[in-house]
């Protein structure tokens, strides 16, 4: 390629595609929000208990050691 007083350099657009980072991101926000009310929900739940009867201290002992 010669190079004189009439070359004009033009930058190359390659046209890359974008994608719709917008949307990704609104629906993230969308998935967010729900996992957090249903991560507070099953907090509220998990935080209620039952007295369990007498012959069932045993099995509920053992429950409570696993989580």
């Amino acid at each position: 390629m010669a190079v004189n007083r009439f070359f004009r350099r033009s930058p190359y657009d390659l046209g890359l595609y974008t994608p719709p980072v917008d949307v990704i991101r609104e629906g993230l926000a969308v998935a967010q929000k729900q996992y957090d009310t249903n991560y507070a929900m099953s907090e509220a739940i998990k935080n209620n208990y039952i007295n369990s009867l007498p012959q069932d201290r045993q099995k509920e002992n053992e429950i409570q050691t696993d989580l």
